[in-house]
């Protein structure tokens, strides 16, 4: 299927997904840049959708059938940066999130690239991508953040309105 060009918010998003992804953000309150930056990498040059400078991430949003190529060249850029390559729509259980980071970050190495999903922090309410072990990257504005993330995941209120107002975005 090809990608429909949509304008959202200034930005001129070259997919429709991309422009619902900015939705959710921007309903979380998560600052993002769009297409700021690119990188020449060993695979070819890669210019990621999303800069979430309170994460201080990269994200690159995706259909939800992944490619090797996607994902080869999501793993390069995370020798020095962070990035989460999102798959699929915004919607509980039709996405899923590969954490991708650089060797040292405060996450262990042995869940490098595993699944994470969205969160909210307990007590600045910011948007949080938390893995299996509750570890988990605060997009926080504040650096000192040391807040915990709310769990069930799917019972936060904030986190299904910025999914509903997503998914129901008319353009």
């Amino acid at each position: 299927m090809k990608a429909i060009e949509t304008r959202y918010k200034g930005y001129r998003f070259r997919s429709r997904l991309e422009a619902r992804w900015a939705v959710f953000f921007d309903e979380l309150r998560v600052p993002y840049s769009y297409e700021t930056e690119g990188w020449q990498l060993s695979s070819g040059y890669y210019l990621p959708d999303f800069y979430l400078k309170d994460g201080n991430l990269w994200v690159e949003i995706k259909p939800a059938k992944l490619t090797t190529e996607d994902a080869e060249k999501c793993r390069q850029l995370a020798e020095s940066k962070s990035v989460l390559l999102i798959s699929g729509d915004p919607w509980p259980n039709e996405y899923s999130i590969t954490y991708f980071y650089p060797p040292g970050e405060r996450i262990t190495g042995e869940d490098r690239g595993t699944c994470f999903v969205f969160a909210m922090s307990r007590r600045c309410d910011s948007l949080a991508v938390v893995n299996q072990h509750g570890e988990a990257h605060i997009f926080c504005s504040d650096t000192k953040c040391t807040c915990g993330v709310r769990y069930p995941v799917e019972d936060d209120t904030r986190l299904k309105k910025a999914f509903e107002k997503a998914r129901g975005a008319r353009f």
